[in-house]
């Protein structure tokens, strides 16, 4: 007589093996996901219309200060990234960095500073732990009339969700 019990040692063990590799497909699915946004420069940002002089005033007051006391920045909104945004900000640059050094993880990869949201422009410095390069500092960058002092490549970005 056949066993039609659902749960035979056979069984159990072929859908355990199943739902293991399952996992393990998923798991690499979303491990290896691509970034779901892309890093800009500021003055592209702006020539694409991404970003007003009002809001390129505004980062650059949460980048340098500003002398002018009657100057009120947009104010930071939200006060923190979410962890999903950030996130989000880490696999974007962990995407370029991966090219040169591919056992870099999430991990090594840290927002150093975080400079507003503006529409679907988030303007950060993104840093990691891989990588020694060497930065241009340009002293005086002018973009749509707002000076920016000490502005280094890589640095001060844009980044859009896609």
């Amino acid at each position: 007589m056949k066993d039609n019990c659902f749960f035979t040692k056979k069984s159990i063990k072929k859908k355990i093996k199943f739902v293991l590799i399952l996992c393990l497909v998923v798991g690499m699915f979303i491990g290896c996901s691509g970034s779901d946004g892309k890093f800009y420069t500021l003055q592209e940002a702006y020539v694409n219309g991404w970003l007003s002089v009002e809001e390129l005033q505004s980062i650059a007051y949460y980048y340098q200060g500003n002398d002018d006391k009657t100057f009120v920045p947009i104010a930071l909104n939200p006060k923190k990234l979410s962890a999903e945004t950030e996130n989000s900000i880490k696999k974007t640059h962990l995407k370029q960095v991966k090219q040169d050094y591919p056992f870099a993880d999430i991990g090594g990869i840290y927002i150093e500073k975080y400079f507003g949201t503006y529409g679907d422009c988030v303007a950060v410095c993104v840093k990691d732990n891989y990588r020694k390069i060497d930065v241009l500092v340009m002293p005086e960058t002018e973009i749509g009339g707002v000076v920016f002092y000490d502005l280094t490549m890589p640095g001060l970005m844009i980044w859009r969700k896609k």
